[in-house]
């Protein structure tokens, strides 16, 4: 697996929360911010789109993991409804690219943490994780769909 150190800037995001077993909260969470995006004009080029983990799947319970399904937006967006903004932060990330299904994601993350972490000496630093979708499963085939997953690492020693 190819895993490379990036800044990433801070990035302010639309979002709707879910609250449950990924697989389960992901899909209507994601249903719901295309929606909004559709009908409040957010969809477009450079815009990124971003799912944000705030609980480990490996030691907190499946109804407690909080997840975000999020879109960049521009300084002037107000928030309504369900549909929320935050502003991810700024910092050093663990970066790793997945190709294929999203049914794939799973086992990548499994990879990609025993790797970054484990085999390169790397500590996480207090900070979801995420993940960014670089093409649309509208646009391409579930084998051409790229997925970057930046895990927050402490800054490596220069």
């Amino acid at each position: 697996m190819d895993i490379r150190i990036e800044q990433w800037p801070a990035v302010r995001v639309a979002y709707v929360r879910g609250v449950g077993p990924f697989p389960e909260t992901l899909p209507r969470s994601w249903g719901r911010l295309t929606q909004y995006a559709r009908e409040h004009g957010l969809e477009g080029p450079g815009r990124l789109y971003v799912t944000i983990c705030h609980d480990n799947p490996n030691t907190t319970p499946p109804e407690k993991l909080r997840s975000d399904a999020a879109i960049s937006v521009d300084d002037d967006f107000v928030p309504d409804g369900d549909v929320q903004v935050q502003t991810m932060p700024a910092g050093t990330y663990a970066v790793a690219r997945h190709q294929g299904p999203y049914d794939g994601l799973p086992q990548a993350w499994a990879r990609f943490c025993g790797e970054a972490l484990g085999q390169r000496g790397l500590r996480f630093r207090p900070a979801p994780m995420f993940e960014v979708y670089r093409n649309s499963p509208c646009a391409v085939p579930p084998d051409q769909l790229l997925t970057d997953l930046f895990v927050p690492v402490e800054a490596p020693a220069q």
